[in-house]
């Protein structure tokens, strides 16, 4: 048990030093990816994995009650995160968000193509301002309306 009690905080600080770079690798795939579909897939799954590593290395305190709140934390997680992820690119679907992934195929029900999206950034002759295009809707409203001038 002497050489355990010695190494386990040297292996806590390397749980520790992991976590944090899968999450940082997390943030980087936010930034790197090209739509909302493959971030959500970087950041969810890094934020999750970079948490339970940092939640395994706070076992090594050996509290009983540090360890049942790293365990709800971690049921919590679990249960959160796919469930967010999940509201989060289904929002974005009815939306008709594209995939800008090259290579992308689109298998969902909503079949969406790039004709579907009135707006979709980045493309040439098609940026609308919202309120350009919440007029063809008939719904538009530009913060004018029933006042008096």
């Amino acid at each position: 048990m002497g050489f355990l009690s010695d190494i386990g905080p040297y292996i806590a600080d390397a749980l520790v030093i992991l976590g944090v770079g899968v999450m940082t690798i997390g943030v980087y795939g936010m930034i790197r990816m090209p739509d909302i579909y493959t971030k959500l897939q970087a950041s969810s799954k890094a934020v999750f994995l970079g948490a339970i590593t940092l939640m395994v290395a706070s076992v090594a305190t050996g509290e009983k009650q540090i360890i049942m709140r790293v365990l709800l934390i971690g049921l919590a997680l679990l249960i959160t995160t796919p469930v967010a992820a999940h509201v989060i690119a289904h929002a974005a679907a009815l939306e008709h968000e594209l995939m800008r992934t090259p290579g992308a195929i689109d298998e969902s029900a909503y079949h969406l193509t790039e004709a579907d999206v009135m707006h979709v950034p980045g493309s040439s002759g098609s940026d609308f301002s919202i309120e350009t295009r919440t007029s063809q809707t008939g719904t538009a409203t530009n913060g004018n309306e029933g006042s008096t001038q």
